[in-house]
């Protein structure tokens, strides 16, 4: 199991809208510039965060896209089901419980995948931004950085 870049894009902005704090709005330029995202590729991310309601965005000359929640209300896994098709380590596991052996209620093996999917979704995926930024501080080369270390403009 991955994550996709396209939903590790969609947490970094997160993250990099916090910075200013819930509600300053970043623009478009500034965040792709930022985060080192191409526009386009941008666009998609940023409409789907939307649509998940964790972000909004203003048209104006200081216009641009905003944290709607406080980041302690903002999860991993939120921003992630926003993104990506699935969430579930196997297909056994998705809502239709699809099996090619119609044993999905029997299995043995789909009862542990069971047990791995809640674990992964309890310890990893549950965890708030704010918690996030908390645990890992940035180190000064990471998020709101450059490849030389240089803050990045934003």
């Amino acid at each position: 199991m991955q994550i996709s870049v396209t939903t590790d894009y969609a947490i970094r902005i997160i993250v990099f809208l916090d910075v200013e704090g819930k509600g300053t709005a970043r623009t478009a330029d500034e965040i792709s510039k930022a985060m080192y995202i191409p526009k386009g590729y941008l666009a998609k991310i940023l409409k789907k965060l939307k649509n998940g309601n964790l972000i909004d965005s203003v048209i104006g000359q200081k216009g641009g896209y905003y944290l709607v929640k406080d980041k302690k209300e903002i999860t991993l896994l939120q921003i992630m089901e926003n993104i990506e098709k699935t969430m579930f380590i196997n297909r056994c596991l998705e809502p239709d419980e699809y099996c090619n052996r119609a044993a999905a209620h029997s299995c043995q093996i789909r009862r542990y995948y069971q047990e791995v999917q809640e674990e992964i979704r309890e310890k990893y995926f549950n965890i708030s931004i704010e918690e996030l930024i908390h645990r890992y501080p940035d180190s000064g080369l990471g998020l709101l950085c450059d490849a030389d270390g240089e803050f990045a403009e934003g």
